[in-house]
């Protein structure tokens, strides 16, 4: 039986919204008060905390309650997709790691999002309707650009990108 899982996606566009937000002066001084500055810079265990606190907090894990199990190993099997895609991210340079170590561990490293991880963030957005059991991304309405409005109609929900419409840095695709 195939489980649904999280799509990928999911993973990466709030890896990269956590990111933007850490970005802004109030969060900054709500998360790090120490007075050391590291405004858009998080390490993987902060990405990871507050990409689970963004997904639950907003009914996700409800949804897709196969994601959210434990695994034999101890963890939650999100833990491997959330993995998955923040290697993803980095390998199409949508973040930027610094003090990478040569064996591997990434204990150390600090995270923060490059101009096209914004981008991406800027163009895109997530839309999660617990009621009809929705998870998904949708093309920000852009109408400076010159772009017709995303909603079938003003009181539905955005229009799904369909997977081809998704961008590789976010899908997990080469």
């Amino acid at each position: 039986m195939n489980i649904p899982r999280l799509p990928m996606n999911v993973y990466t566009w709030a890896i990269l919204t956590v990111l933007d937000l850490a970005e802004t002066p109030f969060l900054e001084a709500t998360y790090f008060p120490t007075g050391v500055t590291r405004m858009g810079m998080l390490s993987e265990r902060e990405i990871r905390s507050y990409v689970d606190n963004y997904l639950r907090s907003r009914g996700v894990f409800g949804i897709f309650s196969d994601d959210d199990q434990l695994t034999d190993a101890g963890s939650f099997i999100w833990d491997h997709s959330f993995s998955k895609a923040l290697v993803n991210l980095a390998e199409h340079e949508c973040l930027e790691i610094e003090g990478e170590s040569a064996q591997g561990s990434r204990i150390g490293e600090i995270i923060s999002v490059t101009q096209l991880g914004r981008a991406l963030v800027s163009d895109y957005d997530l839309h999660i309707d617990i009621a009809n059991l929705h998870v998904y991304l949708f093309e920000r309405c852009q109408s400076e650009k010159g772009h017709e409005s995303n909603l079938v109609d003003p009181i539905s929900c955005p229009r799904a990108l369909k997977p081809a419409q998704i961008p590789n840095a976010l899908t997990g695709n080469i």
